[in-house]
């Protein structure tokens, strides 16, 4: 019993915590999560029945070591490691309070402009932070990288025709060097959410989930943000001031939205090949938004709009 697990995993991790119970809170595609009630305080454990993910989430206690070192809020990760039965585990600190899509639900426009505004502005401080690891020490060789896995996962699917995404692939690489910025990759959070945002009791602004934090293009997290975040076009421009006004050396905004489209591309293309591993029923639709992104981008490709 997962439940079990994680207690097991707490107490290994924080032995003087003595445990009172655990209660699920998350299920992802990756990883289950459990609240685990304790004498010292409540507590995160996140379970992955890969053991591979180990390294996962060694690299999410990383890039958290960082951004916490220049204050940037986060909940402090514990430990990670794999357990017993080979289930690779993170254990963190737990936040009281409500994810902001729950938050919204309850708020007036007025609110979610407030949250809008200081998660500009906590993203401004976590793009500031120059973050390499091992591998590309620039932008544009690191989403390069990303585009060239993608593609390899794609093509060994056989989810396009082979034309189609060698043409896309030679495109998207060709714009990685005339639209993104020539520079070190910043530490970015990459699954940047309403319910990856926490608002506390106090009305603070956090960010959860550091899963996939890594190296990259700051404009790669605005992308689920302007996909399935903003009510309007004012939250939009409410983020987007307020991160510009905090960032030390903010993107043209003309620049930002031609990386924007290209990352959105990128990020579809990504996910048609996760899905077709992990949730095939979800390939089509994310054919189809890939489509529709390309359809947008025309422009930027050089492609007819069909």
């Amino acid at each position: 019993m997962q439940a079990d697990a994680a207690i097991d995993i707490l107490t290994s991790v924080v032995p003087q915590a003595a445990p009172l119970g655990a209660t699920p809170v998350t299920k992802g595609i990756f990883s289950t999560g459990w609240r685990v009630h304790t004498t010292d305080g409540d507590y995160l454990v996140k379970i992955n029945e890969d053991s591979r993910a180990a390294d996962d989430f060694l690299g999410a206690r990383r890039a958290t070591e960082t951004a916490l070192a220049h204050g940037v809020p986060v909940p402090r990760l514990l430990g990670s490691g794999s357990d017993g039965d080979g289930h690779a585990f993170l254990v963190q600190e737990w936040i009281d309070g409500t994810d902001a899509e729950d938050h919204f639900a309850a708020r007036d426009g007025r609110e979610r402009q407030r949250v809008l505004e200081r998660l500009g502005a906590v993203l401004a401080r976590l793009h500031d932070i120059p973050y390499t690891v091992e591998g590309p020490t620039s932008i544009h060789d690191t989403v390069a990288v990303k585009i060239r896995r993608y593609a390899a996962r794609a093509a060994r699917l056989e989810i396009f025709t082979p034309s189609d995404l060698d043409r896309l692939v030679a495109k998207l690489l060709e714009l990685v060097t005339e639209v993104l910025p020539s520079m070190s990759p910043r530490l970015t959070h990459l699954d940047v959410h309403l319910p990856n945002v926490l608002v506390d009791r106090s009305g603070d602004v956090w960010l959860l989930d550091m899963d996939f934090a890594r190296p990259g293009d700051p404009v790669e997290d605005f992308v689920k943000l302007d996909w399935w975040c903003f009510a309007d076009d004012t939250e939009r421009a409410a983020f987007h001031t307020a991160y510009a006004a905090h960032r030390t050396h903010p993107t043209p905004p003309r620049d930002v939205e031609a990386g924007l489209h290209l990352h959105k591309i990128i990020t579809a293309l990504s996910y048609v090949a996760l899905f077709a591993e992990k949730e095939p029923q979800a390939v089509a639709e994310w054919k189809q938004r890939l489509s529709d992104e390309r359809r947008s981008a025309a422009w930027l490709l050089g492609e007819a709009v069909t």
